[in-house]
C-alpha cells in the first residue's frame, strides 16, 4: 500500500471513528442512556404503571438489559395483569405453557389467556385456534379454530391471516377453497414470505378468473381490517 493510500485509508477511519464518537453516541453515553431508561421505566413500573411493569416482565424475560430471571418476570407480569394488562395476561399464560421458569400446568394456562381473549388480543384469540384446530388442550373442533382464527386475522393477525390460507387450501376439517386461500395468503404476504410462496403455489392450480375474485376478496379483506383498526 503505498503512502497516500494509506493517508485515505487512515483518514476514513477517523472520520468514522469521529462520527461514532462525535455524530453518534460513544458506548458508555449509550450504556448511561439505557440505564437512565430502565430507571424511568421501574420507577413507572413501582408506582403501578400497567404497561411500565408488563415491559419489565418482558426486559427480566428476555434478559434485555437486566439479568434474565424468569421468577421476576413473573412476579412483574403478574402486577401487570391484575391491572388488567392482557398481553402481560397472555405472557404468565405462556410461561405455564411451556414450564419457563415454573411447573408446567396448562389449566393455569388456559385460565390466563381466557383473560387475554377475553380483552380480544388477536395473539391470545390465535393460540385458541390452534389449540381447537388440534385438540390441543379442549377437544379438536375445526369449526372453533376458524372461529378464533378469524378474529385474530381480523385484527391483522398474520399468522393467523396464514392458518386460514392454509386450511381453506388443504381442506382441513372444511370444503376447500382456493380463492379464499390465495385471498388470505395474499394479504399475510404482505410481510410474511412464506404466505407470499404458498399463495404462488395455490395461484398455479387457479383459473385466472379465479385468481381475480382472489385478489378482489383480499383488496375487500384488507380494507375491513383497516376500517377497524381505524385507518
Amino acid at each position: 500500500m503505498g503512502s497516500t493510500t494509506r493517508w485515505v485509508a487512515g483518514f476514513c477511519f477517523a472520520l468514522l471513528f469521529t462520527a461514532d464518537i462525535c455524530g453518534g453516541q460513544t458506548f458508555a453515553e449509550k450504556r448511561a442512556l439505557a440505564a437512565k431508561a430502565l430507571a424511568e421505566l421501574r420507577a413507572k413500573a413501582d408506582a403501578g404503571d400497567s404497561k411500565a411493569q408488563s415491559k419489565l416482565g418482558q426486559r427480566y424475560y428476555m434478559g434485555e438489559g437486566v439479568e434474565e430471571d424468569f421468577g421476576a418476570a413473573l412476579k412483574w407480569y403478574r402486577l401487570a395483569a391484575a391491572q388488567g394488562d392482557a398481553e402481560a395476561q397472555h405472557c404468565i399464560a405462556s410461561i405455564f405453557e411451556f414450564g419457563v421458569g415454573v411447573k408446567k400446568d396448562k389449566a393455569e394456562a388456559l385460565k390466563w389467556r381466557w383473560l387475554a381473549v377475553a380483552q380480544n388480543l388477536p395473539v391470545a384469540q390465535y393460540e385458541f385456534g390452534v389449540m381447537y384446530q388440534y385438540g390441543d388442550g379442549a377437544k379438536k373442533d375445526v369449526a372453533k379454530a376458524m372461529e378464533w382464527y378469524r378474529l385474530a386475522a381480523e385484527q391483522d393477525h398474520v399468522p393467523a391471516q396464514c392458518a386460514l390460507g392454509c386450511m381453506y387450501r388443504d381442506g382441513f376439517g372444511i370444503e376447500r377453497d382456493r380463492v379464499e386461500s390465495y385471498a388470505w395468503f395474499h394479504l399475510s404476504a404482505e410481510t410474511h414470505q412464506l404466505s407470499k410462496k404458498w399463495r404462488d403455489e395455490v395461484a398455479k392450480k387457479m383459473s385466472a378468473p379465479q385468481i381475480v375474485a382472489a385478489i378482489a376478496r383480499s383488496a375487500l379483506l384488507r380494507t375491513r381490517i383497516d376500517a377497524k383498526a381505524g385507518k
